[in-house]
């Protein structure tokens, strides 16, 4: 079985991926900054889809007492997550940088609104790193506990 990611964070990747890869094509500064987030960001969202977003789509079943169909390959995820962690957070790192460059370089072209997608990306990397991968580390604790693979 293959697990799913939750469908509003499928659907948020999605967009930004989409969003990305249409700015990546303009001219200008912006559209070379945007090529360099591409390069950086395309890749770190595959390794998130593969292993750190899975995890998530638990919790409801988890919220309500259940336990999820496929606990071990939820674990084995999670434990994934946990051994990537560091490098993980080293290309949000980096994506942020590249993404400040984007922003100065949309300021400097006059494209509020690729500024705007820029911080849009920034604060998703945080909640990445404040609430889903925190939650994801957690689902796998949590389930190694309820099925005695701890």
């Amino acid at each position: 079985m293959e697990m799913k990611i939750p469908p509003s964070l499928k659907h948020e990747h999605g967009e930004m991926r989409a969003s990305l890869e249409i700015t990546a094509k303009g001219p200008g500064k912006s559209g070379e900054a945007a090529r360099e987030v591409a390069r950086l960001l395309l890749p770190h969202f595959k390794k998130e889809e593969e292993y750190a977003l899975p995890p998530l789509d638990a919790l409801a079943v988890m919220a309500g007492g259940g336990l999820p169909e496929e606990p071990k390959a939820i674990i084995d995820k999670a434990d994934r997550l946990r051994h990537e962690l560091v490098d993980m957070l080293r290309e949000h790192q980096a994506i942020a940088k590249a993404l400040e460059t984007l922003y100065d370089a949309a300021t400097s072209d006059a494209r509020p609104e690729l500024a705007r997608f820029a911080r849009r990306l920034l604060l998703h990397a945080q909640m990445e790193e404040q609430i889903y991968y925190p939650a994801a580390l957690v689902i796998g604790e949590y389930l190694k506990l309820k099925t005695g693979r701890g």
